[in-house]
């Protein structure tokens, strides 16, 4: 499964969406998702890869992973890079 703070990630995402409003990417969310990684089509294990990086940007794959989670780490580098 995935590691508590990845849970806590996909958790805050999926609760925030519903908060404000955008149920479409909230937690009725849930049920596809299970699907999806039962089906294979999500990959629990997936390490997102940097395939490549410029001192302003990055092209990360996310091999079928979560995009929380993916969304997530795109975001800590953007903020890294625009320091």
């Amino acid at each position: 499964g995935f590691s508590e703070k990845e849970a806590d990630i996909i958790q805050d995402v999926l609760l925030t969406s519903d908060l404000f409003g955008i149920q479409s990417h909230g937690m009725q969310r849930m049920v596809r998702y299970h699907k999806g990684i039962t089906n294979g089509l999500i990959k629990i294990d997936a390490k997102p890869e940097i395939v490549k990086e410029t001192p302003i940007s990055a092209v990360i794959d996310g091999h079928d992973g979560m995009g929380q989670l993916l969304g997530h780490m795109a975001m800590e580098m953007a903020i890294e890079k625009a320091k």
